[in-house]
């Protein structure tokens, strides 16, 4: 999910850069981005809290209560990313829908 985001990220800023060449369809190009980019930035930030956590309990000695409230925050972060991950196949498909990018393909190449 990292790796596509940082691809998705790439193409973003070179639809933006182009966009006005084939606004209509770059711009709905770039929202529906924005929308995959905002799932798997969310998805990647979950991802890092949790190691982070991780880390941080396996280096410090914390009483029992704060280790359960860790525990709480960490597994908080584990059900956000599983969630995002459920939600990813609709973004994507939005994003990978075949008539949409042909339409954008053919905003590049007129009649």
């Amino acid at each position: 999910y990292h790796d596509l985001r940082r691809h998705c990220k790439r193409l973003r800023y070179t639809a933006e850069f182009f966009r006005k060449l084939a606004s209509s369809p770059l711009k709905a190009l770039v929202r529906r981005q924005v929308r995959l980019q905002d799932l798997l930035g969310a998805h990647q930030d979950a991802c890092v809290a949790t190691e982070l956590f991780d880390a941080y309990a396996a280096t410090v000695e914390l009483d029992p209560l704060a280790r359960a409230q860790l525990t709480r925050l960490r597994d908080a972060r584990v059900h956000a990313a599983a969630a995002l991950r459920e939600g990813f196949g609709a973004a994507w498909a939005e994003f990978d829908d075949p008539a949409f990018l042909e339409a954008v393909q053919a905003s590049f190449n007129p009649p």
